[in-house]
């Protein structure tokens, strides 16, 4: 029963007039472990990895939301106190232009944060009474500043996304090996790119395709280890075919370019669908191009095989 976490909160919101609400709400957050140990068979004892431990997260949050014409306005933020961290302050606005009933552009700032784990935080191995891993007390809160400007098109049967978006990342925390292996902030990287999304969905049909460009995709930048092991370009498209009332078939490409010495990947998965009022069958084909999939490793810069060879799942319902 250790082992929990219990979120509970409560929020208020006010109209103040026809073209003004405020929000305001609390949350408060309880996380908890238990103790985990390990085995040491050659010395026929018993270690504690990690110790029993808590911590409260209780958030404040704000928000303000202004309406005028073709204009939406949203200013807003979040105090956020973590037992185990710090305090963080969470600004967040935007700007949405509403250009007609299908079309918008929309302005977004926001501050995000993740607090670190107990893992990272209280982890302890023991070998012959050498520490060789060792969590570390003193991390402080992951932040990402992030700068988004998007256009939207939507009707009925088709939406269209396109973003542009630029955020910096501060105080993350990344895993050393020397003198022991533990865990610190000290990766801050930015990023830059574009997103664009499209849905259109027909009388008997939907297809979907989306593209990211990550500017800083693989590329070797001085104190950014990060950048190198993130895909400059990721792509995808699919879709959905029924056909003869009970019968379906469903098709999906994705690309994801080079990272560090993993070169680019394919991956096709296609699948059939049969329905009646009673029961569903299915059968699906994965990786039918047979290729090896490669990750790269952060850590000892060498890929590792996250998936190889065509898979098939079949099932009834």
């Amino acid at each position: 029963m250790e082992n929990y976490r219990w979120r509970s909160g409560g929020k208020i919101e006010w109209e103040i007039d026809n073209n003004l609400r405020w929000l305001n709400g609390v949350e408060v957050e309880e996380r908890s472990t238990g103790s985990y140990h390990q085995i040491i068979f050659d010395l026929n004892t018993l270690e504690t990895v990690l110790e029993a431990d808590k911590n409260q997260e209780s958030t404040f949050y704000t928000q303000f939301d202004y309406s005028h014409q073709q204009w939406r306005f949203l200013l807003g933020a979040r105090i956020i106190d973590n037992s185990a961290t710090t305090t963080e302050l969470t600004p967040r606005a935007s700007a949405v232009y509403t250009i007609d009933p299908q079309q918008s552009v929309k302005a977004l700032y926001s501050v995000g944060f993740n607090s670190p784990n107990f893992l990272q935080t209280g982890f302890k191995v023991n070998f012959d009474d050498d520490i060789t891993t060792t969590g570390n007390p003193s991390l402080v809160s992951e932040r990402i500043n992030s700068f988004d400007l998007a256009y939207t098109y939507a009707e009925k049967e088709t939406l269209f996304i396109a973003n542009i978006y630029y955020f910096q990342a501060r105080d993350f925390i990344n895993r050393s090996l020397s003198p022991v292996t533990t865990f610190n902030n000290d990766t801050e990287f930015e990023r830059r790119g574009l997103e664009l999304d499209y849905q259109k969905a027909f009388s008997n049909a939907r297809v979907f395709a989306n593209l990211a460009y990550q500017h800083e995709g693989n590329k070797d930048y001085s104190g950014d280890v990060t950048a190198l092991f993130s895909p400059r370009w990721i792509s995808a498209v699919g879709g959905h075919f029924p056909f003869m009332q009970r019968h379906s078939l469903g098709a999906s490409w994705r690309y994801t370019s080079q990272r560090d010495t993993t070169g680019g990947s394919h991956v096709i998965n296609i699948n059939y669908q049969f329905k009646t009022d009673a029961y569903e069958f299915f059968i699906k084909a994965i990786n039918i191009l047979n290729e090896n999939i490669y990750n790269p490793d952060l850590i000892f810069s060498e890929p590792t095989l996250s998936s190889d060879g065509v898979g098939l799942i079949l099932g009834v319902t």
